[in-house]
């Protein structure tokens, strides 16, 4: 039995977000080595700009969702009668 009161648990079962973050972190990481190894940057350099793929790159994916679903949210309940939903 389901409660009308309650939303269920919405499981996204598609990984490509995920794939794709983990492909950008090993590309970085490979070219950021090749680059190195040339001498053309610094391995500090190389550090600075693979903490900013991994911390800033998932930070801004999660933003970007969030508005995403906060716009589809305002659509339906734009379309909904307001005794179910009122936006303010």
């Amino acid at each position: 039995m389901t409660d009308p009161n309650t939303t269920p648990i919405v499981v996204n079962t598609d990984q490509t977000a995920a794939q794709v973050g983990v492909m950008l972190r090993y590309a970085t990481t490979a070219i950021g080595g090749y680059l190195v190894a040339k001498g053309w940057i610094t391995g500090d350099f190389l550090e600075l700009v693979l903490t900013l793929v991994t911390v800033f790159g998932p930070m801004a994916y999660a933003a970007w969702r969030s508005h995403q679903q906060k716009k589809a949210l305002v659509t339906i309940a734009a379309a909904a009668p307001d005794d179910v939903a009122v936006l303010k």
